[in-house]
C-alpha cells in the first residue's frame, strides 16, 4: 500500500468512525467488532464492505437501502478530505506506523488516526527528548506573558519539545518563543490540521508547518467547533511529559488540560500569582488541588528527564503499578550484583548507574565504588549513557539527562 492508498484508507477510517446515523449502525453491526477496532482490517473496508452489505442485507431492503446510503455519503466524505489532504501537504499516522506517539500507545482513549502537516518526525522526538505542554488564557497578564517566553525558551534551548494548541495568548506565546529558540513544537489543533482557528493565528501556523508540527485528531477540512476542545485538550497533555499552567481563570478550558494531565500521570505546574488577581484563580485551584507550583526551571527539567528515563527502561510511570515494577526491577538487580555481579549485563549496569544518579549526581569514584566496578569497565559504561544522551557531565559529576 503506498503512502497515497494509506491516507486515503485512514481518512476512510476517520469518516466511518464519525458518521451518524441508522445506516452507519447497520453496517457497524455487520461488520465483524474486531475489524472496527483495526487499522489494518479497515483500510480493506473500501474495498470490502460494500460486497458485505450486499450479501448481509438483501433479505432486508429497507436496511440495505440505508445502508448503502450511509456508505456512499462516507464514500464522499472521503473523497473530500483526501483531496483537501494532498494540495495541503497532510499525512495520516496510525497506530501501525513507528511514528504513532508513543505516550499514546500507553493511554486509554486515544484516537487510532491522527492527522499531520509538517515534521512528522517530531513525535518520535517526543519520546526520546521529552516534552512539555505550555497553556494558559487567551488574554494574558504581562507577568504571565514574561513567564511563558522564560520558561518556553529555556526548555527549548534543553532540547524539549514544546506542546500547545495555538489559540491566543499563552498558546501564541509558547511556540513563537519556542520557535525564535530554534526548538521545536507541536500545536495540537481543535479542527483539520488545515484549519488554522483562530484565523488571526495563520502566521505563527504556517511558521509552525514549516518548522515544527501540527497535528489533529480530526480529519482533513474539518472546521474547529466548540465540543472539539475538550477532545484537542487531552492529547495535548498526552503528548506532553509535564503541563505548564501560565495563567487561567476559574471557567477555562486550561483547567481541562490540566485535569487531562494528572489524570494520565502527569505533573502539573502553575505559575504562582497575585491571590487577587480573578484571571488566576484556576490556577490557584490546581495548587489547592495538589499541582506543583513553578518557580524553577529545573524542577520542570527533572520531571521530564524522569518520565524520559522511563520510557528507556520501557516502563512507565503514570500509574503506581507501573512504578513499583520499575522499583521491583531495580531491587531484582541489585540482589543480583550482591550474589554473582557476573549476571549482570552491560544493559543492568547501566540501569543501576542511572539510578544512582537519580539520588544525586556522582562523580566516577563514587560510582566505582557504590556499584564495586572496576574504573575500565565503569568507563565505558559512562561513555556509552554520554553517547546515548542519557546522562551528562556537569563539573566533574555526572546527572542524569533527558536527552
Amino acid at each position: 500500500m503506498d503512502s497515497n492508498e494509506k491516507l486515503y484508507a485512514d481518512i476512510y477510517y476517520s469518516c466511518f468512525i464519525e458518521s451518524e446515523g441508522i445506516g452507519t449502525r447497520v453496517i457497524q453491526n455487520l461488520i465483524d467488532k474486531e475489524a472496527i477496532d483495526s487499522i489494518r482490517s479497515l483500510n480493506q473496508l473500501a474495498k470490502e464492505d460494500y460486497a458485505k452489505i450486499d450479501s448481509l442485507c438483501s433479505s432486508d431492503f429497507d436496511k440495505l437501502d440505508s445502508a448503502l446510503r450511509a456508505r456512499e455519503k462516507i464514500l464522499m466524505d472521503t473523497e473530500a478530505s483526501f483531496e483537501i489532504a494532498r494540495v495541503n501537504g497532510i499525512t495520516s499516522v496510525s497506530v501501525e506506523d513507528e511514528e504513532y506517539p508513543l505516550p499514546f500507545r500507553q493511554l486509554s482513549g486515544m484516537p487510532k488516526v491522527i492527522y499531520c502537516k509538517g515534521r512528522r518526525e517530531l513525535l518520535s522526538k517526543v519520546s526520546t527528548n521529552g516534552s512539555v505542554s505550555i497553556v494558559g488564557t487567551r488574554g494574558p497578564s504581562s507577568y504571565a506573558t514574561y513567564a511563558t517566553k522564560d520558561f518556553s525558551t529555556k526548555l527549548s534551548n534543553k532540547g524539549i519539545v514544546i506542546v500547545s494548541g495555538l489559540a491566543l495568548g499563552i498558546d501564541r506565546v509558547a511556540h513563537s518563543s519556542c520557535i525564535e529558540a530554534k526548538g521545536d513544537t507541536i500545536a495540537v489543533l481543535a479542527g483539520g490540521p488545515d484549519n488554522t482557528y483562530p484565523l488571526c493565528n495563520k502566521d505563527i501556523y504556517e511558521v509552525i508547518c514549516k518548522r515544527g508540527l501540527v497535528v489533529s485528531e480530526r480529519k482533513p477540512g474539518t472546521k474547529a467547533v466548540k465540543q472539539y476542545f475538550p477532545s484537542r485538550n487531552r492529547l495535548i497533555s498526552a503528548l506532553s511529559d509535564a503541563c505548564l499552567v501560565m495563567e487561567a481563570g476559574v471557567n477555562s478550558g486550561t483547567l481541562h488540560t490540566a485535569s487531562f494531565a494528572a489524570a494520565q500521570g502527569k505533573e502539573v505546574f502553575v505559575l504562582p500569582n497575585s491571590i487577587y488577581y480573578e484571571n488566576n484563580m484556576g490556577g490557584h485551584m490546581l495548587v489547592s488541588d495538589g499541582a506543583n507550583i513553578l518557580y524553577d526551571i529545573s524542577h520542570v527539567i527533572d520531571s521530564v528527564a524522569r518520565e524520559v528515563f522511563y520510557r528507556k527502561l520501557g516502563s512507565f510511570p503514570t500509574e503506581l503499578d507501573n512504578i513499583n515494577s520499575t522499583n521491583s526491577m531495580i531491587k531484582e538487580l541489585r540482589c543480583k550484583l550482591l550474589r554473582n555481579s557476573d549476571a549482570l549485563t552491560s544493559e543492568n549496569y547501566k540501569v543501576l548507574l542511572c539510578d544512582e544518579l537519580t539520588i544525586r549526581p556522582m562523580d566516577s569514584d563514587e560510582l566505582a565504588s557504590s556499584l564495586k566496578l572496576p574504573f575500565s569497565k565503569l568507563s565505558v559504561l559512562l561513555s556509552e549513557l554520554e553517547v546515548e544522551h542519557r546522562i551528562q557531565m556537569i563539573k566533574g559529576k555526572y546527572i542524569l539527562t533527558f536527552r
